[in-house]
């Protein structure tokens, strides 16, 4: 009876533990259930506001986007006008260039022309009949006719004749080089290499090479003359030195063969003075 009584306690205890067991588990059960509607309570809440939000940033989004399309408008409408502005202040940009001439600032001379073969593709492409058109055209007509003719007086300024001792000296010296006698100065070369380049570029024109021809060609040729004049004269030195040595001296006259004659024999004038009386 006693094992009995035990094991009925026993059972009674163990179904007492799992009861309470029961009822937390239900009281977790509906704290979880509370917590569940109040977290999709707060989602619905959330959501709304997200709908609400998104029909009001959407037109705003639209209006920004439309707004920054028409800014990169304005900023590129304003970049060509700049652009097209730029080509019509070229003439006055360039002009007082044009009137000190090429030389010594060859490469701002060039640079102001590169700007007039633009504008004058510019103007010729879209406003073929505006006055701009002729002014560039007329400015840079000038500019390549003070272009080739600056060209022509550097070439003519430093182009002298190779002396007759160098040009011996040269072929003397065989296939050796020799700095010592500078045709062109560097800075003469250096620009008129970036004249003839643009001239017959951008530039299009062909007299410079005429130029060029008919100036070192008359150069070549003085110096072949000079030469011809140093050999002749060279020639004409030795043979004066060869017949000065080759022709016998010419006899002198009888008075002076007279004056030999005593003078070898010890007389001179003064043997013939009369002597003094004693």
């Amino acid at each position: 009876m006693e094992q009995t009584q035990k094991r009925k306690q026993e059972i009674e205890t163990r179904l007492a533990e799992e009861k309470k067991r029961s009822e937390m588990i239900k009281e977790n059960l509906e704290k979880a259930d509370q917590l569940t509607n109040s977290m999709v309570t707060i989602l619905n809440h959330f959501d709304e506001r997200l709908h609400k939000l998104e029909d009001t940033i959407l037109p705003v989004h639209r209006k920004t986007k439309d707004l920054q399309r028409l800014q990169d408008n304005i900023e590129k409408t304003l970049t060509s006008l700049d652009h097209v502005i730029g080509y019509h202040h070229v003439a006055n940009d360039v002009e007082p260039v044009l009137r000190q001439g090429p030389s010594r600032q060859v490469d701002k001379y060039l640079h102001s022309m590169e700007r007039l073969v633009k504008a004058v593709a510019f103007f010729s492409e879209n406003n073929p009949d505006s006055p701009e058109l002729n002014t560039v055209n007329t400015l840079f007509s000038n500019g390549k006719d003070g272009l080739e003719k600056e060209f022509q007086a550097q070439l003519s300024r430093h182009t002298k004749p190779m002396p007759p001792l160098k040009v011996e000296e040269l072929i003397k010296m065989e296939n050796k080089e020799d700095e010592s006698f500078i045709h062109l100065p560097e800075k003469t070369v250096s620009d008129l290499s970036q004249m003839s380049e643009w001239l017959s570029g951008p530039g299009n024109s062909q007299s410079f090479v005429k130029a060029y021809s008919d100036i070192r060609s008359n150069n070549l040729i003085k110096t072949l003359n000079g030469m011809s004049d140093h050999i002749k004269g060279n020639s004409n030195t030795g043979r004066k030195i060869s017949n000065a040595i080759s022709t016998p001296k010419k006899p002198g006259n009888r008075r002076a063969r007279t004056f030999d004659r005593r003078k070898e024999t010890g007389l001179g004038k003064s043997s013939h003075a009369p002597i003094a009386e004693e």
